[in-house]
């Protein structure tokens, strides 16, 4: 009796195992490739949130960090991004696992000031100008200025039509009339605007670029009006 109960209860897990295997995601067992994390030195405070986003998704946040002896290489992890002034900024503080939330707090009160960084974003702005009026050059300018919009909070006040006038100057002064003419609701509208205007324009000034060879014109062969006509022709050749 007991030999067949034993053998029901194999049975049993020999067919849930078979339909454990059968239900698993097929991609279950896929092992991304490792992320180089990003360094921080503090020179550049508009590269705070993009750090510290990094930290709260690869590190920080991350549960099979929480045992003991995770806990001690996440913060070993925090301190070897840090360069220059950010890693001076905590280089007293001990290298404990109990020490990390001193770590990070010492870190969020010299670099999470959304003000400053909303200032700096914003003047970084007003400073890129086309090199020249080639059409690289603008279409250069217009990524740069739509990589910092993108960054820049709605509340500095980018949208209105002479923020974005002023912003198109710096482009090309051609620019200026189709701002009063088009009328963007937003800034990143305009400058995806003028991208998609230069790259048009770079088109086709390639496709204009090309210059086809000339076509070497058909030989005339003069025209038999007789039998007669047809053997002196053939005689001159």
């Amino acid at each position: 009796m007991e030999y067949q109960t034993l053998a029901a209860k194999i049975v049993d897990l020999e067919a849930w195992l078979s339909n454990s295997n059968a239900q698993s995601s097929p991609h279950s067992n896929i092992v991304l490739p490792p992320i180089t994390l990003q360094t921080f030195d503090g020179v550049d405070i508009t590269k705070w949130p993009a750090y510290k986003y990094q930290l709260d998704m690869l590190i920080l946040n991350q549960p099979q960090y929480n045992e003991v002896e995770n806990g001690e290489w996440r913060i070993c992890y925090v301190r070897s991004t840090l360069r220059g002034t950010a890693l001076s900024l905590i280089s007293t503080i001990p290298t404990n696992k109990d020490f990390l939330a001193k770590i990070i707090a010492r870190l969020e009160t010299e670099y999470s000031r959304p003000n400053l960084t909303q200032a700096t974003l914003l003047q970084s702005l007003l400073k890129v100008q086309s090199k020249s009026h080639k059409l690289e050059d603008q279409l250069d300018t217009v990524r740069i200025m739509i990589n910092l919009v993108h960054s820049i909070s709605e509340d500095c006040g980018l949208d209105g039509l002479v923020m974005q006038q002023q912003i198109a100057d710096r482009i090309h002064p051609r620019f200026i009339p189709v701002i009063w003419r088009r009328r963007s609701a937003t800034l990143l509208e305009s400058l995806e605007l003028k991208q998609s205007a230069r790259r048009g324009t770079v088109i086709v000034s390639s496709f204009s670029s090309f210059q086809l060879l000339p076509t070497s014109e058909p030989r005339q062969w003069p025209v038999a009006r007789s039998h007669r006509n047809f053997q002196q022709l053939t005689r001159s050749r």
